[in-house]
């Protein structure tokens, strides 16, 4: 790897103070990055700032261009977040194409002490130092018909796309209805999605993000954006007029990045998770998508499914000051818990240390973050893990 350029100019304001010119340079950079989803958008940024105010953005600028931007949420000791907390499922700098640049030393200009990512973009390379990859994040870029898309899966992939087959040929056997409601605008069917991913969120230990009011607040104001370029998007699978599975998130464009997929447990004989998504595909033409993200985890029915993936990581990337220096320090602590070779220990550490992430993300007040904590080790798979460790069974 050779010397990281360092740019003539590093800068940090918040994102209300920014200028058309500097706004158009991030559009610019955005549309450059082959990897973007809205998430890395101006809109969506813009959309967190009016939820949760403190987005502030570090941009570099080298030979009279802006060649880095990215935005975060500044927490106290000036240790950043990516913006969108919890549902931040990619985010990164973007960087412009072929240069190298050190993301420690930009931090550490624009005075921020550390920043913490849980699905950054690494095609840029600029935190890649301390990074530790996640799990795929698998989408589809529609490059032929529908139809043509998904008998080329069914060659490579034939299980879940028979499924899919199987199914509609059941219910049409049957004589039921399979629906798609896209978009859907119904209040009733977006909470009857929320309702779902609580219950899942309960049944699999994992953090409630629906909890926070803040990640509310983020959904609602997503839903009411119905500029052309940027919104929300609802959409609905119904059988015999019956909601049975959902998603939900953001477009800009003909981009759509879903945060929130989840269906009805007592259908789960008719795979309707499965059958969204495929029916999401076929109907990607009429919605004007060319890109339809698919999410990370769940690689065994979401891969086949899929024609690219990317490779996000986790970790911390550390600026300078005191507060680096303890975050390093924590950091490294926290490692080494989940790296012991008792296996309770790591266990219960890891879950630990995501739901605190998790919590962290979400809620900006202290108590409020206590109380999820507190709420999260009530939750069973969680609360088992770090009772085994306590008890020493």
């Amino acid at each position: 790897m050779g010397q990281r350029r360092q740019p003539d100019h590093v800068w940090r304001l918040p994102l209300v103070r920014l200028d058309q010119s500097a706004v158009d340079a991030w559009r610019a950079l955005h549309a450059l990055n082959a990897l973007s989803t809205p998430l890395t958008s101006w809109e969506f940024a813009h959309l967190a700032d009016d939820v949760w105010g403190d987005v502030e953005v570090v941009l570099a600028e080298d030979a009279g261009r802006i060649v880095f931007v990215l935005p975060v949420h500044l927490r106290a000791n000036r240790f950043a977040r990516p913006v969108g907390g919890a549902f931040a499922d990619v985010h990164g700098p973007l960087v412009a194409p072929g240069l190298q640049l050190d993301g420690a030393a930009i931090l550490r200009r624009a005075g921020v002490s550390a920043y913490r990512f849980s699905g950054l973009d690494i095609s840029s390379d600029v935190f890649a130092r301390g990074a530790k990859l996640a799990e795929p994040h698998f989408g589809v870029r529609l490059d032929a018909s529908p139809r043509d898309y998904l008998s080329a899966r069914r060659r490579e992939h034939g299980k879940w796309i028979g499924i899919c087959e199987d199914v509609e040929a059941r219910l049409a056997g049957e004589g039921r209805e399979l629906r798609l409601a896209a978009p859907d605008t119904a209040d009733e069917h977006f909470e009857r999605l929320l309702d779902w991913k609580r219950d899942e969120a309960w049944r699999t230990g994992r953090f409630d993000i629906l909890d926070a009011d803040c990640n509310r607040r983020l959904l609602d104001l997503a839903r009411k954006a119905d500029g052309a370029a940027f919104g929300g998007l609802h959409i609905t699978l119904l059988i015999d007029g019956r909601p049975v599975a959902g998603q939900f998130g953001v477009r800009l464009g003909g981009h759509y990045h879903p945060w929130i997929a989840a269906s009805d447990p007592d259908v789960a004989e008719w795979s309707p998770g499965v059958l969204l998504i495929a029916r999401t595909i076929s109907a990607m033409p009429a919605l004007g998508l060319g890109h339809y993200e698919l999410g990370s985890g769940d690689a065994h029915y979401k891969k086949p499914f899929a024609n690219h993936s990317r490779s996000p990581a986790s970790g911390v990337a550390f600026g300078g000051g005191v507060a680096a220096i303890a975050e390093r320090a924590g950091e490294a602590m926290g490692r080494g818990l989940e790296a012991a070779p008792l296996g309770r220990v790591a266990r219960a550490m890891r879950g630990l240390r995501r739901r605190a992430d998790q919590i962290a993300m979400s809620e900006t007040r202290l108590v409020r973050r206590a109380s999820a904590l507190a709420g999260a080790l009530v939750n069973r798979p969680l609360r088992t893990d770090v009772l085994e460790l306590v008890d020493g069974e």
